[in-house]
């Protein structure tokens, strides 16, 4: 569980870095 949630939040950061 925890490393979905993690991959999340790396994910939700990508997002909002290459915006």
């Amino acid at each position: 569980m925890m490393k979905h949630v993690i991959i999340l939040v790396i994910l939700l950061v990508i997002s909002f870095a290459a915006y």
